[in-house]
């Protein structure tokens, strides 16, 4: 739920263990609209070594955001989120 201030999304946590890819979206459910997304973040810093993904973005107040995560080329496996203000 948007807060009204800058919202971080990351993969960047040890649980990660796959290249990853971060979709952020607001909406309905049958009109959900991109607010933006990340493939590898490279300041994770050196203790993640797949392709971690970090999105930061300006939130509305009250607005639900969806937050997806899937593998670059296809992979799959366990990973890690934060959400936090930044």
């Amino acid at each position: 739920m948007g807060t009204g201030g800058t919202l971080r999304a990351s993969t960047c946590q040890e649980g990660t263990l796959f290249d990853t890819i971060i979709n952020v979206y607001s909406g309905d459910c049958d009109a959900l609209a991109c607010v933006g997304g990340n493939n590898d973040d490279s300041l994770c810093g050196t203790q993640i070594s797949v392709g971690a993904s970090t999105f930061t973005w300006v939130s509305q107040p009250g607005v639900v955001y969806y937050i997806v995560v899937f593998g670059s080329r296809g992979e799959v496996g366990r990973f890690e989120i934060s959400v936090q203000e930044a």
